[in-house]
């Protein structure tokens, strides 16, 4: 009936491979929190870690982690401004940035272009695309906020 608030801590994915003691290697994402390390990650109090692996996302034992590499994230685009990654100006309205960040997600989303059944590195290519337009987003609303309050 009454519905309950939660707060939602946002989480990066972040590109990393994987080793594990037994020398396999998984190549997947790891979500950290703002400000988190990959070290405050694995030394928390859970013994296990999601990983997503493509479409799947599997589960690990800590114990079993012999290593992680973070693999460096390069913008392709070298695009940096929110407004411009979202194709709007500063002017624009929260509905028209909120429109336009709809209709950018909506052309590039991995899952849409993973069932076309395209090349795996399409897909990874769309998916660090949707990353950088959902940051841009969210630090559009993020800054009108901050100015809504001063």
């Amino acid at each position: 009936m009454f519905e309950t608030t939660q707060l939602r801590r946002t989480r990066e994915k972040i590109e990393a491979s994987i080793r594990l003691s037994n020398g396999d290697t998984i190549e997947g994402f790891l979500f950290l929190a703002k400000q988190e390390r990959v070290s405050d990650l694995l030394n928390d109090d859970r013994a296990f870690l999601p990983v997503e692996t493509g479409h799947d996302t599997v589960v690990i034992s800590k114990a079993q982690i012999a290593e992680v590499r973070i693999h460096e994230t390069h913008d392709e685009s070298g695009v940096t401004d929110p407004y411009e990654m979202l194709r709007v100006e500063p002017t624009a309205s929260d509905a028209e940035v909120r429109s336009a960040w709809m209709a950018r997600v909506k052309s590039c989303h991995p899952d849409r272009l993973a069932s076309l059944n395209l090349d795996p590195e399409i897909v990874q290519a769309a998916r660090r695309v949707s990353q950088r337009i959902n940051a841009a987003y969210d630090q559009v609303i993020r800054q009108r906020k901050a100015e809504r309050a001063a």
